[in-house]
């Protein structure tokens, strides 16, 4: 599917997301998105260093209407975004982008163009002003040299079978939640690794208090 070409001019680097967190910090957040096949999954986050957990929304419906003889993107979609985005003084946003195993795009990936199409196209929440980046948190290292070779062409297939329709244009699992994740812990390890442990020592704390007012019962 050819990526529009308001899209492809919208689209930057993951690290000029990073930095319009970093120059907000204090007040803005970021959404990250997830385009599943019925449903699109998002999450809002503020910095790493303010210690704010990530808020995971509700799931919104993927519905589809016919126009002009082509299925596009309910407005009530749309308008659930632009609240969600406006709401949160969104600054940026991180985009899954479901590369296959082997590094192929394959269907995932024409949805996630066909949704940021419509949201183009609907409303003015994607702007120069609100980088937006794609992430693969398969992918995001990078490992092809100056040839741009790539390791995992060298790894054999253990498959006796193929079928595109099945193995090739597999959905990602991932929620919003981990494509946050993997992307602060790319542009902030030690905000992010301190964060994590703070929340492990909150989760523990919790614990024992539900214990001891069990053993208290």
């Amino acid at each position: 599917m050819p990526v529009a070409r308001s899209i492809a001019k919208l689209l930057t680097s993951p690290s000029k997301v990073a930095q319009a967190l970093d120059w907000k910090k204090a007040s803005g957040s970021i959404l990250s998105l997830n385009v599943c096949r019925n449903g699109i999954d998002i999450a809002i986050a503020s910095h790493p260093s303010s210690d704010e957990p990530i808020e995971h929304m509700p799931t919104i419906p993927l519905k589809l209407v016919i126009q002009n003889h082509q299925k596009i993107l309910a407005r009530s979609v749309i308008d659930d975004i632009v609240d969600i985005v406006n709401e949160n003084q969104v600054c940026g946003m991180v985009v899954s982008w479901p590369v296959q195993k082997e590094g192929w795009c394959g269907a995932p990936c024409g949805r996630v163009l066909h949704a940021l199409d419509q949201i183009t196209a609907q409303s003015n929440i994607l702007n120069g002003s609100r980088p937006i980046c794609l992430w693969d948190t398969e992918h995001n290292l990078p490992q092809e040299d100056e040839w741009g070779r790539d390791p995992v062409y060298a790894i054999p297939s253990e498959k006796t079978e193929h079928r595109a329709s099945i193995e090739q244009y597999q959905d990602h699992s991932c929620q919003a939640t981990d494509i946050w994740n993997d992307f602060s812990l790319t542009h902030w390890p030690e905000y992010y690794l301190n964060q994590q442990k703070r929340e492990l020592e909150r989760a523990q704390r919790s614990l024992v208090t539900a214990y001891s007012q069990a053993a208290l019962s």
